[in-house]
């Protein structure tokens, strides 16, 4: 995508949609790839860790360039689900989902079982920036918005063919629907923000 396409679909979100925070590219950086200038690290730059919903929601207020890898994350979920970790028992039998969002580790042990993932070490940083200031090819873009403009974003997408958006999403682990759901599927999704990105 080249930086003119970049500046148009930035100029027609904020005509046709005009979403109240920056909208975004993402884009999964391997390792060996270069991050761009100027992007910042949380651990680096803030000297802290943040969860990577709270990534994106900074990366949308403040119109940073901002990359998350293991150090930078501070949410064991993102980072099994991001392959920046492996996955541990504690994760996969349910305990981490039980009593918050299910009533027990086996109904936990299920949500863990579907949520989106990317292999250990697949990628080494969760990339993004808005899409007007993006210096690097994204994978996927992310706008938030109200019901108004998520419904203008949907019609937008199934002007040409019709049907129905189906979109999977638990409440929780929002960025994993958003960059691996997404990613993996090769289709846009409608998600509900988490617990972490509303924080």
């Amino acid at each position: 995508v080249s930086r003119e396409l970049l500046l148009r679909l930035d100029k027609a979100l904020t005509e046709h949609v005009r979403p109240g925070s920056f909208p975004l590219a993402v884009r999964m950086v391997a390792e060996g790839e270069a991050l761009p200038e100027k992007t910042r690290q949380p651990k680096r730059d803030f000297g802290h860790t943040v969860a990577v919903c709270q990534t994106f929601s900074i990366a949308r207020k403040y119109g940073w360039s901002i990359a998350v890898g293991a150090d930078d994350v501070g949410c064991p979920l993102a980072l099994t689900a991001f392959g920046f970790k492996p996955e541990v028992k504690g994760f996969s039998c349910g305990s981490m989902c039980s009593g918050m969002f299910t009533e027990n580790e086996p109904a936990g042990a299920v949500t863990e079982s579907q949520v989106p993932k990317f292999s250990f070490k697949q990628y080494k940083y969760i990339l993004t920036a808005p899409i007007s200031r993006a210096a690097f090819e994204p994978h996927l873009y992310l706008i938030y918005g109200n019901s108004a403009q998520v419904m203008r974003l949907m019609t937008a997408y199934l002007w040409k063919d019709g049907g129905y958006l189906t979109s999977r999403f638990s409440g929780r682990l929002d960025c994993a629907d958003i960059c691996i759901e997404t990613m993996q599927t090769g289709k846009p999704q409608v998600v509900l923000p988490c617990y972490g990105d509303r924080v």
